[in-house]
This record gives structure tokens, C-alpha cells and sequence, in this order.
């Protein structure tokens, strides 16, 4: 995995499916500020639109990089539950539903 800072500066940016939920919309929004509060710097929040899996980026919920790795581990979870997993240099945060997410 790369570093997620180096020299004050990220590649990293947060990943939303293109048609989130508003609770995933919040979600990103909520780690773009407490990220920038951390380290003052701003991830910007882009769609999946277009993407493939294997770049910098915290995932958040069900989007097009979710890969069956990742979905084969939210099996058995409650629906306020969630899983945190690096795969590559994306850092997946997904839920088995979108409050999961939060």
C-alpha cells in the first residue's frame, strides 16, 4: 500500500457510486472533513463513473470498485455493521446497506 501522505500532499481521493444514497453522500462528506481537520488537506469526493479498482482511494459504500473479495466479507452482518479493508491502495469502507456505510 502507498503512503496516504507524503510531503503534505495526497493522491488519494474518495470514491461515491455515481447514483449513492444521500447517507453515502454524508459519509464521504463527513471523512473529507475529518480528513482535512487531521491533516489540511481536502480529498476530493468523486463518482465511480469510469473508474477501475487498483487506484488511491477510500471507497465508500456499494460502488462500481467494490470487488467480490470485499463483498464476499459482508456476508453475515447486521445492517449497522461494516468492514474496513485495504486492497492495492484502495481503503474500501462499506456497509452490507448504506447506514453500514456511515
Amino acid at each position: 500500500m502507498a503512503e496516504i501522505i507524503n510531503k503534505a500532499k495526497t493522491e488519494y481521493k474518495i470514491v461515491i457510486a455515481e447514483n449513492a444514497e444521500s447517507i453515502e453522500r454524508n459519509a464521504a462528506k463527513e471523512l473529507q472533513d475529518f480528513f482535512e481537520e487531521a491533516t489540511e488537506l481536502e480529498l476530493p469526493i468523486i463518482s465511480d463513473a469510469g473508474l477501475t479498482a487498483g487506484g488511491k482511494y477510500f471507497s465508500i459504500g456499494q460502488n462500481k470498485l467494490v470487488t467480490s473479495q470485499v463483498k464476499g466479507e459482508l456476508a453475515g452482518l447486521k445492517d449497522q455493521g461494516y468492514i474496513i479493508k485495504t486492497v492495492g491502495d484502495t481503503i474500501y469502507l462499506i456497509g452490507p446497506i448504506a447506514h453500514g456505510s456511515l
